[in-house]
């Protein structure tokens, strides 16, 4: 299953280049190393692995480009778009969580009134969360988030002390 994953990467990251752009490492952040684990009060079947990995990339989407993408192909009656993503994004989803027991039919959404077709350009310039979980570049090297150190106050302690 690792080298689907992998092939799968690598026909997204080959839309980027073919497109003359970079894969954001948020972007693989978000596909690859963020847990997608549900709420530990849930054990509703909609919380699978593959539907909380795409709510993440529509939160990615939707508020890392100021809710704009896609704002003018609202369906009447809802706040947000509905986004379709390119077959190479499918293609990850899938091969990151195979045996997802809610198995998302794909083919639906594309049937909606009203939907957004997410390209790379979209992708490429969003903002999206920066990856400290040392997994990918850009991560911390010790592998957990980057900390800062304390502030020194005037008498060497780390808090300012009241007089």
């Amino acid at each position: 299953m690792a080298s689907d994953l992998e092939n799968a990467v690598a026909a997204l990251e080959l839309l980027f280049t073919q497109s003359g752009l970079v894969m954001p490492v948020g972007l693989k952040h978000v596909l690859l190393h963020m847990p997608h684990t549900a709420p530990p009060n849930t054990s509703r079947p909609e919380w699978g692995p593959r539907h909380r990995l795409c709510s993440a990339l529509f939160r990615g989407l939707w508020f890392g480009s100021d809710q704009s993408i896609g704002a003018g192909s609202r369906a009447a009656g809802r706040n947000t778009p509905t986004y379709i993503y390119p077959e190479e994004v499918r293609w990850v989803v899938r091969a990151r969580f195979p045996d997802d027991s809610l198995q998302l039919a794909d083919g639906r959404v594309e049937t909606q009134a009203a939907v957004y077709r997410v390209d790379v350009v979209d992708l490429a310039s969003t903002r999206w969360p920066t990856c400290r979980c040392g997994a990918g570049q850009g991560g911390s090297q010790a592998g957990g988030p980057a900390r800062r150190k304390r502030r020194q106050g005037t008498n060497g302690t780390p808090y300012q002390r009241q007089r």
